[in-house]
Parts: structure tokens; C-alpha cells; sequence
């Protein structure tokens, strides 16, 4: 069977076992097929790539080690690869088959996702891609395309290890300097430059808004531009995103140190998700239409015929013998590559010499043939079968004969030859360079770690992750794990810390110090230098600004200690001197001046009204801004009741109103007659002083 990219391949059956059913889709490096695994009954996906790859030798060669390393991936967000090869020198990758269809296929219908149901997504593809960044792999093309559902809504990440192998590969997709579709590229893939797991973050930032908004950030009409434009800014996220906005802003970055990795992109998520609306079920398409799906299946059943008597065939790993339909005379039939001895049959199955099967051991069944099981995965061998039972006994009943004597000498013959082999094998292997194992490297610095794996001939590659409690520098995990044994040319992966992970400084400023406490601990952060200055204007106890070494995302690791800076208060005053027997409209312009309060109360005394007595404060004693300064004031002598004079003489009058401080101004009347009133009245208090008119009669 020879395949090509214009036949069409639905029935057509790779490496004797995976039918090709129904087309999924079509994609510039390959075709995608619903598939039949015809030896586990299972439905897989199987990705047919393009002609043109076929071409490279090189490709080859670097496409089945990758997708075998791809294939350790053990992951619920991460698609499993089941099997790969050639057909006819087309590669193939054989994968798990997943119902929901993909994220572009939803997009490519219109649908479009509320923030929450994003979220989930990203979350899903974040996980998956914390995990495989952490076995050193890195994705290099994320896209909807690439984001696959289960009918359970659960996600899966498509393609790893095959972008990597097509990226070096000596072929171009059409338009394209740059691996998958450029739209999703980061900037530094754009470039050209080395990429490492946050090229995937950058990508999957793109498609999350796209799955909102219905439109990839940068995305212009030319590929040249849209590369110009990404390499030029940081992503503008647009505000429907809602909470997410923050999040891919720094899923974002154009600067690749200043750009989250995968495992913090995850807890910015779950951290957000405690925030946002519960999201509803994802609105999923389907790879294939469910009845169209089943007739698919059911056409090439029917296809499949079972085997007719009279036949040899290999099947799902199982060789069935069978008889001439009219012979009638028990004779077995010999393949077309047999011999012609009328005690043996000859069945030639495909592949390159591997080891002698034995066939004598084979069992009845319905129709007068005999079944022998043959692991699928053995290579080529010659295999001869003994003559089979008379037709028409008890199935049920037929027992092997003994293998016949010249099929004895010819397994020992064969087995001698392998014996032969296998001493070659083992001297040969006894004069090569012994494998080197992959030494213990974690824990670590990254410097010394190097310097260990030097030497070896082996290609080392970091990936810088954040992990609470690690030391940056650090050799945190590494891939493959020590003592495995590694040939030259082969990738360690190192997982380097970057320290503890990133977290948001909250604002401090006008928070009680407790508050401010109560803050920083919710955050994994803790107080650092703490000063107390005095401020006029914030009130003691509260934060005037918090200060730490963050990113320009406001961002530092766990764990930091924060400066703060809280309010001491206003600056205490100094009272002046002087303020007793000075005026109190003075005393009081002073005080203003200084935010101090005055309260006063006024006393007679001999002292001019308005004149400061007392005070509670002393000269220069130093108090609170807003300390109320208590005085005593003069309001003057104390005033006491004209005398009653009426009835006394002038004369008499007078020394009267001396005794008591008063004055007589004068005298209205006759100065010989005696004193009928005075003014002010009798009775009437005045302070000493005070001068009074007398009257008398005429």
C-alpha cells in the first residue's frame, strides 16, 4: 500500500494494526484521522504528516526520538502519544482520541468563552504545561489548534516533542519562517532567539484572549508586521477579560525575565478563581459528528471480512491456517511464499529477522482451521507450521501432533545460529565505550552542576522555575534522572530555581500597623525595617509607604521582608515662654500658631482685664500638636455695692464713699443740705474707683 497525500486513506491500515476510519482535520503539516487500533479495539487519533517530510533523512531520524520522549509524558492535561513510525515513508504519530474536539474548532464556529470558562482553560493547560516544562519539554506551539477535549470538558495539549522536530527540520510551512501559526509565536521565537517554557506561557496568553474576544492580540495583515508588533511592546490585554486582565498582562511580557512561567501563571489563576463568577459547562463541538462516527466505523467493518477457509493471513497479531474449500483431503495449504513439501506450510510475515517462533502449539478452531498467537512486534522469520488435523473431526478434540522431525533439526539449527549471534552481539558490545550514567546534579549551584555533566558529550539545557522554599541557583530536579545511561548527543534538563514565587505586594499606605501586618502575612511576606517618623498629616500608628525590591508588575518573591514606614504622628511643641502677664489676644496668636488650643477662665484681680495669670503648661514644656493650653485671665478687680449715703451730710457722704474706694464727682444740690440719692444708686456694685453724684435738696 503506498500512501500519499492526495489518496484518500480512509480504510488504508498502518503497521499491519491502525485503520484509518474518518477524517478530523487537515492542518498545514499533516492530516489528523479517526482511527481503529485493530489490536487493542480502541478508537486513537492518527496525525499523517506532509509528503515533504518524508524527504529529510535528518527529520526522520529526529522525529522518532522525539515523539518517544514525548511519549513518557504522563499527564491529565497533556494528550498520550500510544505509538509512531513510517508508512511507506510517511511519519505518523498515533495518539489518544479526544470526542470534545479542540478550542479552534469551537472559535471556528463562533463560540466564544466568558472569562470563567478561560480560566478554566488556562488553568487546565497551564498544569500541563508546569509538568512537561519540569521533564525539560518545551511546547514551542501553542494554539487552539493544540488544545483538545475529552467529551468530559477535561483538556488535553497536543503535539508535544513534534513542533520541535519540524521546527529543525529542512522544510517551511507555507508563509512561515516560524514553527505552527505565527499569530501565537512570542516575540523571542520572532527573533529566532533560544526559547524556553515561557514562550508557551506568551502563547497560551494569546489564545485565552482570543477565546473572549474572538481576536489575537498583534494579529495584522502581514506576517512581517505581525512579528514588527510583538516585538515591540508588552501584550495589551483587552478589559474583557475582566480578572484575567492583570493575569495574562503578565503572562505577556515582551521581556522574557520580567514574564511569568507556568507554575506561577497556575496559582495566579487559582488565586483569581476565588474571585470570579462560577464558570458554566465549555460549550464543546466535537471532532466528529457522533452518527457520522459511528457509520465510519461501521462501513469499515463490514470491510474486514473474517477470514475464509482456505487462507493464511496475519491479523491483530494472531496467524490463522486454513484449508483448500473443496480439497477435502486434509492436505494444508502452502502460502504463496512456501514450500511445496506436503508436512509443512511456510508463512512469510513482515518485518527484519528477530527470532524463531514456535507454531506447532496451535489450537482448533470453528471451520477446520488452527490459530497460533504471534506477538505483533516481532520482526520477519520464516515460520513453518505443521500439517494440520483432517478435516471435518471435533474441534473441540484436535490435538497437535508432535512436531515432525525435520522441523526439530531446523529450530536447532536456528537456535545454534542465535547463539552464534548473540556471542558477536556480546563481544562487540564488550569493545565499546562504555555508556556514561547521568550523575546526581540536584541540589546544586547551576555552575557546579555544569561543570559536572561537562565533558560527556551530552547538550545541557535549564529551565529557570520559582518553587517556595528553593535558593535561586539552585539545582532544583533534572532529566533525565541520575544514573540512567546516556549517550552522546542526548539533552539534561536542569529545573533551576529562580527563587521563591512571585507574589502581588499589597497596598499598605493608610493601613493601622496591624492591619498592615495582618497584610503582608495573608501574602507569604513578612516586616522588615520599621521607622517611625513623625508626619503632620497621617496619624501615628498608620503606614506612610511600604518599600521592597518588586518587579513592574509590583511583584516579589515569597518570603520578602517589606520596609515600612509608619506615622509616629505630629511632631510634639514647645510651649512659649512668657504667656503669664502677657495679654490673652497674644497668648492666643501664639498658641494658634503652634496647633495648640487655649481655654481660658477669667478671675478678678488687681491686675488689668485681659491679662494672663495662670497656666497649666510651663515655659518650653513640650506637648502633643493639639494640646489645649489652660489659663486664667484678669477680668479685673472685683466690683462691691455702692454704700446707702441718703440722710448723711455732704461731708459725711463722702468719707463714706472714700471708705469703700469711691470718688464723688460732684454734688447737685445745696452742699449745706443732707444727701437724698446718689448715682450711681445705692446698692448698685461698681468696682473701687468709680466716682458718684451726690443730690441734695435746694
Amino acid at each position: 500500500m503506498v500512501l500519499s497525500p492526495l489518496a484518500d486513506l480512509i480504510g488504508a491500515v498502518l503497521a499491519d494494526r491502525y485503520r484509518l476510519v474518518a477524517p478530523i482535520g487537515n492542518g498545514a503539516s499533516a492530516r489528523v484521522y479517526l482511527g481503529d487500533d485493530t489490536q487493542l479495539r480502541r478508537r486513537v487519533a492518527v496525525k499523517v504528516l506532509h509528503e515533504s517530510l518524508s524527504d529529510d533523512a535528518g527529520f526522520l531520524k529526529r522525529f522518532s526520538a522525539e515523539t518517544h520522549a514525548a511519549a513518557v509524558l504522563n499527564h491529565p492535561n497533556v494528550m498520550h502519544v500510544y505509538d509512531s513510525g513510517t508508512a511507506d515513508g510517511l511519519p505518523y504519530l498515533v495518539c489518544e482520541y479526544l470526542a470534545g474536539g479542540s478550542l479552534r474548532s469551537m472559535l471556528g464556529r463562533g463560540v466564544r468563552l466568558t472569562p470563567s470558562q478561560a480560566l478554566v482553560v488556562g488553568l487546565d493547560t497551564a498544569r500541563g504545561l508546569e509538568y512537561a516544562h519540569r521533564q525539560g519539554f518545551v511546547h514551542r506551539d501553542i494554539k487552539p489548534a493544540n488544545l483538545l477535549f475529552g467529551e468530559d470538558g477535561r483538556l488535553r495539549i497536543a503535539d508535544f516533542g513534534l513542533a520541535r522536530a519540524i521546527a529543525e527540520a529542512a522544510w517551511t510551512e507555507p508563509q512561515g519562517m516560524l514553527l505552527g501559526t505565527v499569530r501565537y509565536a512570542a516575540p523571542e521565537q520572532a527573533r529566532g532567539q533560544s526559547v524556553d517554557g515561557r514562550a508557551d506561557v506568551y502563547s497560551l496568553a494569546l489564545a485565552l484572549i482570543e477565546s473572549v474576544t474572538g481576536k489575537v492580540p498583534f494579529a495584522l495583515d502581514t506576517t512581517t508586521a505581525t512579528l514588527m508588533a510583538r516585538c515591540e511592546r508588552d501584550l495589551e490585554v483587552p478589559p474583557e477579560l475582566g480578572r484575567l486582565q492583570r493575569i495574562l498582562a503578565r503572562a505577556g511580557r515582551l521581556d522574557v525575565n520580567e514574564r511569568i512561567d507556568a507554575a506561577e501563571l497556575e496559582l495566579a489563576l487559582l488565586a483569581a478563581a476565588e474571585e470570579m463568577d462560577r464558570p458554566g459547562p465549555l460549550p464543546l463541538v466535537g471532532a466528529l459528528d457522533p452518527e457520522a462516527e459511528a457509520r465510519a466505523f461501521d462501513a469499515v467493518d463490514r470491510e474486514a471480512t473474517a477470514v475464509d477457509r482456505g487462507t493464511t493471513a496475519v491479523e491483530n497479531g494472531r496467524i490463522t491456517i486454513g484449508r483448500e474449500p473443496d480439497g477435502g483431503n486434509g492436505e494444508p495449504v502452502t502460502s504463496a511464499a512456501g514450500g511445496a513439501h506436503p508436512d509443512e506450510l511456510t508463512v512469510v510475515l513482515p518485518g527484519a529477522v528477530a527470532s524463531v517462533i514456535d507454531l506447532s502449539d496451535h489450537r482448533a478452531v470453528a471451520g477446520g482451521r488452527s490459530e497460533i498467537d504471534i506477538p505483533l512486534d516481532s520482526d520477519p522469520v520464516v515460520v513453518t507450521a505443521p500439517r494440520m488435523p483432517p478435516a471435518g473431526l471435533d474441534d473441540e478434540r484436535v490435538e497437535p501432533p508432535a512436531p515432525p522431525r525435520r522441523l526439530r533439526r531446523v529450530a536447532w539449527s536456528m537456535l545454534a545460529v542465535l547463539i552464534l549471534i548473540g556471542g558477536a552481539a556480546g563481544a562487540w558490545l564488550g569493545l565499546r565505550t562504555p555508556t556514561p550514567s547521568v550523575p546526581r546534579v540536584a541540589g546544586l549551584d547551576v555552575s557546579a552542576a555544569r561543570g559536572r555533566l561537562s565533558g560527556k558529550g551530552w547538550t545541557v539545557t535549564t529551565i529557570l522555575v520559582r518553587r517556595d522554599g528553593s535558593t535561586a541557583g539552585r539545582v532544583l530536579s533534572q532529566t533525565p534522572r541520575p544514573g540512567t545511561k546516556l549517550t552522546k548527543g542526548h539533552t539534561v534538563s536542569l529545573s533551576v530555581s529562580l527563587g521563591n514565587t512571585l507574589v502581588t505586594l499589597p497596598t499598605l499606605a493608610k493601613l493601622s500597623e496591624a492591619d498592615a501586618l495582618a497584610a503582608l502575612v495573608s501574602q507569604h511576606l513578612k516586616a522588615g525595617t520599621v521607622t517611625r517618623p513623625n508626619n503632620e498629616d497621617v496619624a501615628a500608628g498608620t503606614v506612610i509607604s511600604a518599600a521592597a525590591p518588586v518587579n513592574a508588575s509590583g511583584e516579589l518573591p515569597s518570603g520578602s521582608a517589606v520596609n515600612l514606614v509608619i506615622s509616629a504622628g505630629p511632631a510634639p511643641r514647645t510651649v512659649p515662654s512668657g504667656l503669664i502677664g502677657d495679654n490673652v489676644d497674644a497668648v492666643r496668636k501664639q498658641l494658634t500658631a503652634l496647633q495648640l488650643g487655649l481655654a481660658e477662665t477669667d478671675q478678678f484681680s488687681d491686675q488689668p482685664v485681659g491679662q494672663v495669670l495662670t497656666s497649666d503648661q510651663a515655659d518650653g514644656a513640650s506637648v502633643p500638636r493639639g494640646t489645649v493650653v489652660h489659663v486664667t485671665v484678669s477680668k479685673g478687680p472685683q466690683p462691691i455695692p455702692i454704700p446707702n449715703v441718703a440722710g448723711l451730710s455732704v461731708t459725711d457722704a463722702s468719707t463714706a464713699l472714700a471708705a469703700q474706694g469711691f470718688g464723688v464727682s460732684s454734688v447737685e444740690g445745696s452742699p449745706l443740705k443732707k444727701v437724698i440719692a446718689t448715682d450711681p444708686p445705692a446698692g448698685e456694685a461698681h468696682v473701687a474707683g468709680t466716682q458718684v453724684r451726690l443730690f441734695t435738696r435746694n
